[in-house]
């Protein structure tokens, strides 16, 4: 088993990566399994995606004048376009 990446070689896996090196690349020049360089990218992705997503329910929530309290509680419960699902067992006909 490897040792933890430190937060210097996590941004090093990120910034060769958005230079154009393939995964195979940064773990053979940084002497680490290709599947760890992958992983440090799928979760900067993952971060990335949900710093977005906060972002885009912040400005929502602005632009309907609620507040940060309205935001959060519209945010986390799927909000307006998620359909209602039945909590009753369902029927054997």
């Amino acid at each position: 088993m490897t040792a933890p990446l430190t937060p210097q070689e996590k941004h090093l896996i990120l910034s060769l990566r958005g230079k154009g090196l393939t995964y195979g690349q940064i773990g053979e020049r940084l002497d680490i399994p290709v599947n760890t360089v992958k992983s440090v990218c799928r979760r900067e992705a993952e971060k990335s995606c949900a710093a977005a997503t906060a972002a885009s329910r912040s400005r929502s929530a602005a632009k309907a004048g609620l507040g940060r309290s309205a935001a959060r509680i519209a945010g986390s419960s799927g909000g307006r376009n998620t359909p209602i699902r039945s909590t009753a067992a369902p029927t054997i006909g």
